[in-house]
């Protein structure tokens, strides 16, 4: 038997099989030639052998996509599929494809995925002829179809000339169920759009608490996130429910086992059929090598380095830090200076002059000589310029700690010795640059999946670097302190890389394209960034850092030290004062004089 494809048509040469008797096969409905009009159809001549009689069915599988760069190809009806070589490019997904078979019952949608392997294709157009129905209904013929993710299949009934579709989301003639098989007449479309209005029906679909992108309420419900909104907008355009799969954590320590032991990411509820799709923004370069489909890019963002912040710099010398060394430098010369003209005037208590100059821009006692004044209102304009100076100075390091260098580039990070925690994707980055910060850094990277607990390490321990989305890492670095309530995590300037964030669907998900369509058209109208900056706006992180910053003990630490030494220098002085007394007074001879009157 031949098969025929021309442009815009199937055409059904007869043909005899001595082996299977003297019959006539198949005959074509010329009502489904009529509205069989596909594009990239090539002029195709497709050659079918029917095995002999120990076939088990007559199987004949067609595909007909892209095919400028398919000539011919031949596939057997042999119950067991063997290796063969065809004109077939490997990468190619199929578009269309045609069943033929003698009874209904004889179909076995496993056998053809073998056929087609990598190149199936669950959302290709599927036309099916058969013979007879055999001990099978429409219902049950259809609904293996759609069990198996096949959505766009018509049924041609060659026995009766009839042809039928199906719509899996329309309500079922039974209670509660879905599921209506229509008949097609001449001038219907073969494969309408059964996605405009899915009637309510449930999709699986996994959310995480994942800032900004995802916010849930006690972890249980949604709240706000751009993630959210376009679920919500996906559910509110195409009428179907969202069957909520979550958990109690955040969505960067959520892990789940795989059956071969592995352990992935959010991604994994759809590699185990938790649900069939994650809304949560996933890293594109995590998603190679599995068997998984991704949707329309929402963002390019980048994965940030979350490190230990700087210490604080010890008050004492925040204390310095106003003047540099030559301004120090210079101001000791002058107070060198003014102790010597103050030794060679004859004063007495020369030091403690000094320091009421320099604290209290005054003198004592200013003679009446006119160069003398002269000289005492230098010093004083020249005090009170350079305490009013450091005043200044020194209150802003009071509210505005400094730190010590902190890491700000990979090559700081890469001198610092830091182990590198990073979640799925970003080590093939680093082993596949060129860059050799980066293949330096990889030698210390590890893969860790519960980025949460990597956080509290940093955060307690201050021994490990965590790479997140950088939205997260903006988050974590102005709320997340320490067990003191300080701040204890610093995010590096310089991102570790930049990647593209798709969702991720099961192999074969039905809706992809049309989630693609209302995805794209949301990221276009620039409504996902709308609805990222709307949370970053509502939290407002800026500010609420800016309320916080409350002056504690440590700000001042460096003038109680001063006041402790001061004291205990004191203490010391004043117990040496009390030695030095006692030893005087032993050394002053005791007299005794008689007083008059005494006896």
């Amino acid at each position: 038997m031949a098969v025929q494809v021309t442009t815009g048509s199937v055409e059904f040469q007869q043909n005899t099989y001595p082996q299977l008797g003297e019959e006539e096969f198949f005959h074509q409905p010329k009502n489904l030639a009529s509205n069989f009009k596909r594009r990239n159809y090539a002029n195709i001549q497709i050659d079918v052998f029917l095995g002999s009689k120990t076939a088990d069915y007559r199987l004949v599988d067609l595909i007909v996509k892209d095919c400028s760069v398919e000539n011919v190809l031949t596939v057997s009806g042999w119950s067991k599929v063997k290796e063969r070589e065809t004109a077939v490019e490997p990468s190619t997904k199929l578009q269309n494809l045609i069943l033929i078979y003698d009874s209904a019952s004889r179909i076995d949608l496993e056998i053809v995925k073998r056929v087609f392997e990598r190149r199936w294709n669950s959302r290709a157009q599927v036309m099916i002829f058969v013979e007879v129905l055999g001990d099978k209904t429409l219902l049950q013929i259809l609904g293996y179809f759609w069990s198996r993710d096949l959505l766009n299949v018509v049924l041609s009934v060659l026995g009766i000339g009839e042809s039928y579709t199906y719509n899996p989301f329309l309500p079922g003639s039974s209670p509660g169920s879905r599921g209506a098989v229509a008949k097609l007449r001449v001038g219907d479309p073969l494969f309408p759009d059964k996605l405009t209005d899915l009637h309510n029906h449930s999709i699986p679909v996994s959310v995480f608490f994942h800032f900004p992108k995802a916010v849930l309420w006690n972890f249980t419900r949604l709240k706000n996130g751009a993630d959210i909104e376009v679920q919500r907008a996906l559910s509110r355009k195409l009428n179907f429910t969202a069957d909520l799969k979550t958990t109690n954590i955040y969505g960067i320590s959520h892990v789940v086992r795989l059956p071969d032991g592995e352990h992935v990411g959010m991604m994994g509820d759809v590699l185990v059929n938790r649900s069939d799709i994650v809304f949560n923004a996933q890293n594109m370069e995590s998603t190679r090598g599995r068997h998984l489909e991704t949707t329309y890019p929402t963002l390019q963002t980048g994965s940030c380095v979350l490190v230990p912040k700087a210490k604080m710099m010890p008050m004492i010398v925040r204390m310095v830090r106003p003047f540099s060394k030559a301004v120090w430098t210079a101001e000791a010369g002058v107070v060198v200076m003014l102790l010597v003209c103050l030794t060679l005037a004859g004063e007495e208590n020369k030091l403690i002059k000094v320091l009421r100059l320099l604290l209290h821009y005054a003198f004592a006692k200013i003679p009446r000589r006119l160069s003398t004044r002269v000289f005492c209102i230098s010093c004083v304009v020249w005090a009170y310029v350079m305490a009013c100076m450091y005043q200044v100075n020194f209150m802003k390091e009071l509210i505005i700690p400094r730190y010590y260098r902190s890491i700000e580039t990979l090559e700081d990070l890469d001198e610092s010795g830091l182990p590198l925690l990073v979640g799925g994707g970003i080590v093939q980055v680093l082993n596949n640059s060129e860059v050799p910060v980066f293949r330096s850094l990889a030698k210390r990277t590890i893969e860790f999946l519960k980025m949460n607990d990597c956080i509290q390490q940093l955060i307690e321990y201050s021994n490990v670097s965590c790479g997140v989305d950088e939205y997260v890492g903006v988050l974590l670095s102005k709320v997340r302190r320490n067990r003191h309530g300080a701040l204890a995590i610093h995010k590096a300037k310089e991102r570790l890389s930049l990647h593209w964030d798709v969702y991720v669907a099961k192999e074969g998900f039905p809706y992809l394209e049309k989630f693609n369509l209302h995805i794209q058209s949301l990221v276009e109208a620039g409504l996902y960034r709308k609805w990222l900056q709307d949370v970053l706006t509502e939290t407002r992180m800026g500010e609420e850092e800016a309320r916080s910053a409350v002056l504690i003990l440590k700000h001042y630490e460096g003038v109680f030290i001063l006041l402790f030494l001061g004291l205990a220098l004191s203490t010391a002085v004043f117990i040496l004062e009390v030695i030095a007394a006692r030893m005087t007074l032993r050394k002053i001879p005791i007299t005794f004089r008689r007083i008059r009157g005494a006896n």
